[in-house]
C-alpha cells in the first residue's frame, strides 16, 4: 500500500528529543542521467524515542543546514513515506519541510569551534608553556 501523501507522524511521540549531527550527503534525480540534479539533502539527527539517529529529507532548494553538533532540533511539517529497494525489501524514508533550532534560536552555527566544543576565548600561546 503506498498513501498519496505519505504517513502523518506525531514528531514528539514518534522521535522525542532530536539533536542535529550533521549533513549525511544528498539525493540525486533517478531520471536525470548525469546525476547532477540534487533533489533532496540528508542530515542525520538523534532521535531519544527511537534510541538511535534517523535520517530527514529536505527539499535541495532549502538552504543547507549547519547546525552545531547536538543542537536541539525540530521537524517541521514531517511525513514518513515507504519505497521498495529490490521488490522485496521495504525502505522508510523520514521528509520534513524543514529542520529548525528548537525554541524558534534561529543562530546561526559558530565559527569559534575546538572539534566541535566551543571556546570561550582563544589561548595565548604563552599561557601553554609550562614554567
Amino acid at each position: 500500500m503506498k498513501l498519496k501523501e505519505g504517513i502523518k507522524v506525531n514528531v514528539d511521540a514518534t522521535f522525542g528529543e532530536l539533536k542535529f549531527m550533521g549533513d549525511d550527503g544528498v539525493r540525486y534525480d533517478p531520471n536525470d542521467p548525469d546525476r547532477q540534479k540534487v533533489i533532496n539533502r540528508r542530515y542525520n539527527l538523534k532521535s531519544r524515542a527511537q534510541e538511535q539517529a534517523v535520517t530527514v529529507y529536505l527539499d535541495a532548494e532549502l538552504p543547507e543546514k549547519d547546525f552545531e553538533y547536538n543542537t536541539p532540533v525540530e521537524l517541521k511539517d514531517v511525513t514518513i513515506d515507504q519505497f521498495s529497494a529490490n521488490g522485496r525489501d521495504a525502505v522508510i524514508m523520514i521528509f520534513a519541510s524543514d529542520i529548525v533550532p528548537a525554541g524558534g534560536n534561529n543562530e546561526p552555527k559558530k565559527s569559534n569551534t575546538n572539534f566541535g566544543k566551543e571556546t570561550k576565548e582563544p589561548v595565548k600561546p604563552e599561557e601553554n608553556k609550562k614554567q
